[in-house]
Formats: structure tokens, C-alpha cells, sequence
């Protein structure tokens, strides 16, 4: 079986946007439209089959990653602009460093405001941390051990720094506090949005392994 797969905008890349997607598998191309709907679900068959189709993503079509980087550590959001604030959506923090909504002060802030509930919640346990390999994950995870380490968390991760799921973080953080009352984990995680080939997200997970809630 051959699946090919073309996001939004023509990229090969699996991103639930606005522009829609196709899905050719076996030969036979599916379209569907952006938003929710490309969240699984798959259209109806169509002879139509976009031009990068089977191919190898252009180079022009490729995220700069060491200019994402560079953003991230250089660039400084502005506080009073709403949409350069820390602003959690669907259990975590979404933004580009491009566009000064993930960058360092954001990491900073959301790691020592974790700190800051673990405390006043009594979660004194490991905190597992994950990430995926998208470009601003190694950065933010440097980030948030240091701010970690300055508070004296224990932190877990994979081994070597591997990328690790957002599910094994939830399952690590369930194993260990099963059956405690008391020295319990919670986690943090560094992703890729599904919504943007530039779009970085940290999201919070609380010791019953669920997304934090709005304090």
C-alpha cells in the first residue's frame, strides 16, 4: 500500500490547517477540507491530485530552523501585544518564535509558573519531560532545565535525550503516582502544533496525567 499524504499550502507534512489536504493512497486521492474536518476524516474519492503529490517537499517550502532558533533566543515578545502573550489553548501554550509568541521568555515564564503550582498544589515528585524533534524543542528544553534545575526538580526523560510521545509522558506520570498519596510527578512537554509547520507548543501535564487547568 502507498499513502502520500499533502498538508496545507502543498506541503508534505501532516497539518491540520485551513487550506485543506489530500490523501492519495493506492492511487486513489481523498480531499478534505481545512480546519477540524482534516483531523481524520477523509473525504470522498477525487481524480484531483495535487501537483506535490508523491514528491520530495521543495526546498523552498522547508522551515529555516536555525533562524526559528536564532528568533528564539534573540527575539523579545511584547508583553502588551495579546497575541506575544503566554496563552494556553488546548492544554498548552501554542506560537512561532518568527512571529515573537514562543520564545525564551515564554518557556521561562511557563516553566517557573509550573514550578510555582507544583509548589502551591504539594506535588513534590519527579517532573517527566518530553519532547518531539521539531526545530525549537532542543532549545525550549534547555530552557525549562534550567529553570527546573534552579528550583531543584528532579526531572526524568528518555534516555540520551530521545524524543519522547506525549502519551508515554502521561503513562510515566500515571505508573509512578498509582497507588501514592504522597511524592507525586507531574510533566512537561515540548511538541510541534498540529496547526503550523513553524508552530512550537509546551503543554503541562498534571499528576493525574491529564492537561493542566486554568488557574
Amino acid at each position: 500500500m502507498t499513502i502520500v499524504w499533502v498538508g496545507p499550502s502543498g506541503t508534505a507534512d501532516p497539518s491540520y490547517g485551513r487550506d485543506g489536504w489530500t490523501l492519495t493512497i493506492d492511487g486513489t486521492t481523498y480531499i478534505g477540507g481545512g480546519g477540524r474536518e482534516a483531523a481524520g476524516l477523509i473525504g470522498s474519492p477525487s481524480s484531483m491530485t495535487h501537483p506535490l503529490a508523491g514528491q520530495k517537499v521543495p526546498r523552498s517550502l522547508l522551515v529555516d530552523v536555525p533562524r526559528l532558533v536564532s528568533a528564539y533566543f534573540q527575539w523579545q515578545p511584547d508583553p502588551a501585544d495579546p497575541a506575544q502573550q503566554v496563552a494556553f489553548g488546548t492544554s498548552g501554550h501554542r506560537g512561532s518564535s518568527l512571529s515573537r509568541a514562543f520564545n525564551e521568555p515564554h518557556i521561562l515564564a511557563i516553566t517557573q509558573a509550573t514550578c510555582e503550582v507544583r509548589a502551591r498544589a504539594g506535588v513534590d515528585g519527579p517532573l517527566f519531560l518530553g519532547k518531539d524533534t521539531h526545530g525549537l524543542s532542543e532549545p525550549a528544553h534547555a530552557t525549562v532545565l534550567e529553570v527546573l534545575a534552579a528550583h531543584g526538580v528532579e526531572v526524568r526523560m528518555a534516555i540520551g535525550g530521545q524524543p519522547t510521545p506525549t502519551p508515554a509522558v502521561s503513562f510515566a506520570i500515571l505508573e509512578h503516582n498509582r497507588g501514592r498519596d504522597r511524592g507525586l510527578a507531574d510533566g512537561l512537554v515540548l511538541t510541534r502544533t498540529t496547526t503550523r509547520r513553524k508552530t512550537a507548543a509546551s503543554s503541562t501535564t498534571r499528576p493525574h496525567g491529564g492537561p493542566a487547568e486554568a488557574t
